[in-house]
């Protein structure tokens, strides 16, 4: 596969992997996860740059934290009252003159 070519899936792929989890969807964050592994991972790889295959572990990393961070919160309905609470510390700290 050409450079340029692989540069367009890698952005397709990222994407549509971002479009997907921007819309709350449980499958964008594991599209994201295949992205890195199946795609990003490869690349890095094949182009011999060890510091893409690095950032893709670490972003593998990060985005299995957020599906079950995503996946946590999703289990536990909020109400309206709790989530418009703040910590106590906030409350007040920039009325302050």
């Amino acid at each position: 596969m050409t450079t340029t070519a692989w540069s367009w899936l890698l952005f397709a792929v990222s994407a549509f992997g971002l479009w997907l989890t921007g819309r709350h969807l449980r499958a964008g964050w594991w599209f994201a996860i295949i992205n890195q592994v199946a795609v990003w991972g490869p690349y890095a790889i094949i182009t011999h740059q060890p510091g893409l295959v690095a950032n893709s572990a670490v972003f593998v990393l990060i985005y299995a934290n957020n599906l079950r961070k995503w996946r946590h919160s999703a289990a536990t309905p909020k109400t309206a009252a709790a989530s418009d609470q703040r910590p106590a510390a906030c409350v007040g700290a920039g009325d302050r003159t």
